[in-house]
């Protein structure tokens, strides 16, 4: 009787602390001018880091309420990549990430 229980409270602190992770998907931009990361789920950018750039997030809910969150993000990824540019060349890379917190 002993064994079940401990397995039980086993299987249950292991159920807790899965549940307590998350998946949190998000754009990693960087270049040499500046660095933008934006925090998204299914329909919105929730939020976002920025280093040495700029970034408005209300303007970016409007272009997202117009076309929608993945057409926004490929025109934000095309953006940055054309804008992250040194001496003309360009610097400015985005990726697509996922991470469990």
């Amino acid at each position: 009787m002993k064994k079940i229980m401990i397995l039980a409270l086993v299987v249950a602190s292991g159920f807790l602390v899965g549940c307590g992770k998350e998946t949190v998907t998000y754009l990693e931009c960087t270049s040499e001018v500046g660095n933008i990361t934006l925090y998204y789920n299914e329909t919105t950018v929730y939020d976002y880091t920025v280093e040495d750039a700029t970034y408005d997030i209300s303007v970016g809910q409007e272009r997202i309420d117009e076309y929608g969150l993945e057409e926004y993000l490929t025109r934000f990824q095309a953006w940055f990549e054309e804008t992250g540019t040194v001496e003309g060349v360009s610097t400015g890379v985005c990726e697509k990430k996922t991470a469990e917190r």
